[in-house]
């Protein structure tokens, strides 16, 4: 589901799927990331639903549109 665009049935928020979270609990859940900029032209804060909640409503982009062969990540050095 990662980059498809997912709408929250409840409250109509809609977003990006950004990421999935699996809990030790067996609950899961989508970070939506709102795909327009905020009026200081930062990128608005990712919400999270539990997947149940979320539908589908476009392809959005592909993960190997976004790739590359340098992970990111603010510890990519670290073994």
């Amino acid at each position: 589901m990662l980059g498809k665009i997912g709408k929250d049935k409840i409250t109509g928020f809609t977003g990006m799927i950004t990421s999935v979270h699996t809990y030790l609990t067996g609950c899961s859940q989508y970070g939506l990331q709102p795909q327009d900029l905020t009026k200081d032209g930062e990128p608005q804060k990712i919400h999270y639903f539990d997947t149940g909640r979320v539908d589908i409503v476009a392809d959005g982009i592909t993960v190997e549109s976004v790739s590359n062969n340098n992970p990111g990540g603010p510890e990519r050095e670290r073994p």
